[in-house]
C-alpha cells in the first residue's frame, strides 16, 4: 500500500509534471505562503494549489520519425521543447510532461486560484477589475442618505 506522500507525489507528477520534492521546494521558496495574497495555509487545512497556465494543453506538438525514434517538438511561452522516444506515444508523454512542468507558475491558496480562473488568467481583465475597485476605494458607491438638516 502506498503512503500518503507517495500518492501525492504520483498525483502531482501526473497532473503537473512535478514531484512532491519540487512542490516542497516551491513552498519553501514562497515562505510557505500563497504566491499572491501571502497568507499561510491553516494548520491542518488544505495545502496550497499548484497554479498553472491552463492554456498549455493547447500547445501544438509536432512529430517526426527518424529511423527507430520519434522526435516531438513544441514551443510554449517562448521556449522550445524537444523529446525523443522509441514510439510516438513515448515521445508524446515525455513532451507533455515537460510542458506541464513549464506551465507551473507557483502555489496559491484556494481563493487566489479561483480568482485567477474567474479572470481566465487574463492580466488585462484583472487590471480592469483592479481599476474598477480603485475607483470606489475612497468613495462610497451609494450616495450617503441625507441628514435631517439637509434639503429633502
Amino acid at each position: 500500500m502506498k503512503t500518503k506522500d507517495e500518492i501525492r507525489d504520483q498525483r502531482l507528477w501526473q497532473k503537473y509534471g512535478i514531484s512532491l520534492e519540487e512542490y516542497n521546494q516551491m513552498l519553501d521558496a514562497q515562505g510557505g505562503a500563497c504566491a499572491i495574497c501571502r497568507k499561510l495555509p491553516k494548520v491542518g487545512g488544505k495545502a496550497l494549489h499548484v497554479e498553472h497556465d491552463h492554456k498549455v494543453s493547447q500547445t501544438k506538438v509536432n512529430f517526426l520519425k527518424e529511423g527507430n525514434f520519434w522526435h516531438a517538438a513544441a514551443e510554449y511561452n517562448h521556449l522550445g521543447f524537444l523529446a525523443v522516444g522509441r514510439s510516438k506515444s513515448e515521445a508524446s508523454k515525455t513532451i507533455r510532461s515537460m510542458l506541464k512542468k513549464a506551465a507551473v507558475r507557483g502555489l496559491t491558496c484556494w481563493r487566489c486560484n479561483q480568482a485567477l480562473q474567474s479572470f481566465r488568467d487574463d492580466p488585462q481583465l484583472m487590471r480592469a477589475a483592479a481599476a474598477y475597485l480603485e475607483r470606489f476605494q475612497h468613495t462610497s458607491a451609494v450616495p450617503p442618505a441625507p441628514t435631517s438638516g439637509e434639503n429633502q
